[in-house]
């Protein structure tokens, strides 16, 4: 990772042409002046691969690079793991307030393993490590599967396995990320972010490519923040044996004193619950409310208020939708494969327009199926061989404030989008488009706000008083609002994206302006 930043950095070094008082006029050429000024390479003006050039680094430094993928299978092969990082880089780019959920919810796992493990002199990089799946358990040369966190605790109080002992330098050993390159890429950000800064200050046009990147860079500092000790890229699974015979002392997990057993302040709240209903409204669903509580945190857990119908109907209808963006997806997924074949067999060009089309179309419909399977990612099954692809330790109790904490961070993300709506449009309708889809970006996350915001002051509020029901059916209003309208949430989002780059067609030349100072400065 470091020898490619330096690459990067030396790429980017100008060479300076002598001065034209050196130059003969008579000997000077100037029919090859390139009339389209947005390919000039004059020193006062920037082009727009210059543009292009700077703007993806650092989209590249703040999805591939800080996004850390959980390990991947023993039998993985090299190009599913390339697939699967690739995969995890188009969410961090397209939804990125969906990897700092998941970041969080690590690093959260991660303090409350290593406060639980300190005697055992564990760090947030264990923590870490075994959230992703580094201990794998072996019966003599056999693999039993993943050693949860649970698993582990319960193993080790039996006395059933040897604690392991691998030290987080030897972690950070197998990661293939260090601390000085995760600060140049940070460093390249930064630089990205103030240049743009500076070029408003200046009365510089700033670009919609630009304005994209800086949000996403914007994110990037939260990923950094909340993945800073987390490996990246490990490849291979520290082993931890069965015993034959137990361990005479069986290892007791007793909290440190002062320090419940419980998720640091982030986490946030404590459980509340109410008093468990008497009746269903719909029999179907109540019998599998339950699994379907604990797996989901996105659906609401008010079964225990006396108003059911609400609620129910809001689980059938999220359910209901999930269904059928399961079927959408399916049957996208089969037409995109017989086109692939169409256009192997055939070579039309024309299909290629029609995977384009529907791979959108199915990126949009299975978009609440990946925020579902997010949210619901918190155990690990026995002899599964490597942890699901968002998992993260279950804290056990509610986490309304990391959603609403993630929903700030994404009402943040539309309102610096927002800061675009008086650029130059190559075109009104496009203004519209930017501008429309920026609102959406900033008002849905919005909805998910306030949802779980009525819920908190719901838990405070006296049992069975009329404040406590209008906060349970405002609560349960935004959250089915915000379900419902998700998708429109990742076409706006789609949209900006291609909006961004399309944009860059017709450029003033105040946007293509240099700020002064930019060439003296190292940057990537």
């Amino acid at each position: 990772m470091l020898l490619y930043l330096i690459l990067l950095y030396l790429s980017r070094i100008t060479a300076h042409a002598a001065p034209l008082s050196l130059i003969g006029r008579s000997n000077l050429d100037v029919s090859g002046i390139p009339s389209d000024q947005s390919t000039c390479t004059c020193h006062d003006q920037r082009s727009v691969w210059d543009i292009l050039w700077s703007c993806l680094a650092t989209i590249f430094a703040c999805s591939w690079v800080s996004v850390h993928p959980n390990m991947p299978g023993p039998d993985d092969s090299r190009t599913k793991i390339a697939l699967g990082r690739l995969k995890l880089t188009f969410w961090a780019i397209v939804v990125p307030e969906m990897i700092i959920y998941w970041a969080i919810r690590q690093w959260l796992g991660a303090r409350k393993l290593a406060r639980e493990w300190r005697e055992k002199k564990w760090t947030k990089t264990h923590g870490y490590f075994i959230q992703m799946g580094g201990f794998m358990l072996y019966k003599g040369e056999l693999a039993e599967g993943i050693l949860s966190p649970e698993k582990l605790k319960k193993l080790a109080g039996e006395g059933k396995i040897k604690f392991p002992t691998i030290t987080e330098k030897e972690i950070q050993v197998r990661s293939k990320a260090d601390s000085l390159s995760k600060t140049l890429v940070m460093g390249q950000t930064t630089w990205f972010i103030l240049q743009c800064i500076t070029r408003a200050i200046q009365k510089l046009e700033i670009t919609q490519l630009e304005i994209l990147t800086v949000a996403l860079a914007f994110l990037n500092a939260f990923m950094y923040f909340f993945w800073w000790n987390k490996p990246l890229d490990v490849q291979t699974s520290v082993p931890v044996y069965l015993l034959d015979e137990p361990l005479e002392e069986a290892l007791l997990v007793v909290p440190p004193k002062g320090m419940p057993d419980a998720p640091d302040a982030l986490s946030l709240s404590a459980p509340f619950s109410d008093q468990a209903s008497d009746s269903v409204a719909m029999t179907a669903l109540a019998d599998s409310e339950d699994s379907d509580e604990a797996a989901n945190p996105l659906l609401p857990t008010s079964r225990s208020t006396s108003h059911l119908s609400a609620h129910t109907w809001i689980r059938y209808l999220w359910t209901s939708f999930q269904d059928a963006a399961k079927h959408v997806t399916n049957g996208i997924s089969f037409m995109i494969g017989r086109i692939q074949k169409f256009v192997k067999e055939e070579g039309y060009a024309g299909a290629i327009t029609a995977i384009l089309l529907l791979g959108s179309l199915e990126i949009v419909v299975s978009f609440p199926m990946r925020l579902s399977d997010m949210a619901g990612s918190k155990h690990i099954d026995d002899g599964q061989m490597r942890v699901s692809t968002f998992y993260a330790l279950d804290l056990g109790v509610d986490d309304s404030n990391v959603w609403m904490t993630v929903s700030a961070i994404a009402m943040a993300f539309g309102a610096i989008h927002c800061t675009g709506w008086a650029l130059a449009f190559p075109s009104l309708t496009e203004a519209w488009i930017w501008r429309y889809s920026s609102i959406a970006t900033s008002a849905i996350p919005l909805l998910l706000f306030l949802a779980r915001l009525f819920r908190l002051w719901k838990a405070g509020a006296v049992d069975g008083s009329l404040m406590k029901e209008f906060l349970q059916y405002l609560g349960e209003f935004f959250l089915m609002s915000g379900l419902v309208i998700s998708p429109v949430y990742m076409l706006a989002r789609i949209l900006l994206l291609v909006e961004a780059f399309i944009g860059l067609r017709v450029l003033t030349s105040s946007a293509l302006a240099v700020v002064k100072w930019t060439s003296f400065l190292p940057h990537i």
